[in-house]
């Protein structure tokens, strides 16, 4: 998770002795970025879309609620559908 923080797409947060990456918006991250993780733009946003089924609805909704693009990513997540 480090290495990815260190490549700009999001950032490492501790919740709850949770530890969890938060994924920076598609349209946030640059392509420079993306390539660096070995993606295209179109595997990124697919990722970020996609749903992690080994966490609880409770937890996820504690990292939604942690993450300061909040708004932001229920926006761009209503509009993937």
């Amino acid at each position: 998770m480090a290495s990815l923080q260190d490549t700009g797409t999001g950032t490492v947060l501790t919740l709850n002795k949770l530890v969890v990456f938060l994924k920076k918006l598609p349209t946030a991250v640059s392509l420079h970025a993306i390539a660096a993780c070995g993606l295209t733009p179109e595997e990124y946003r697919l990722a970020f879309i996609k749903i992690d089924d080994k966490i609880t609805a409770d937890m996820q909704e504690t990292v939604m609620d942690a993450h300061p693009q909040k708004d932001e990513i229920e926006a761009f997540l209503a509009t993937s559908k």
